[in-house]
């Protein structure tokens, strides 16, 4: 559901930002993730048509500040 689709896409984020690996001289590497969620609507979704939602609703993430979850 839409509900556990977005702790889920959540979890995945915060534990990318979590993880800074060392790179070398006690510098760490900070990364983030921007994260699409979409939803079907249907009972037989096309899965080229969520994909491009899904793409849609990444960078609606990252023009909304990044490092965030959006859905359509």
């Amino acid at each position: 559901d839409v509900h556990g689709a977005m702790q889920l896409a959540e979890q995945l984020r915060h534990d990318i930002e979590s993880r800074q690996p060392d790179i070398g001289g006690g510098s760490r590497l900070r990364v983030t993730a921007s994260i699409g969620v979409a939803v079907s609507q249907s009972d037989t979704p096309d899965l080229s048509t969520l994909q491009r939602q899904a793409d849609q609703a990444m960078y609606q993430a990252k023009a909304l500040g990044r490092n965030r979850v959006s859905l359509i």
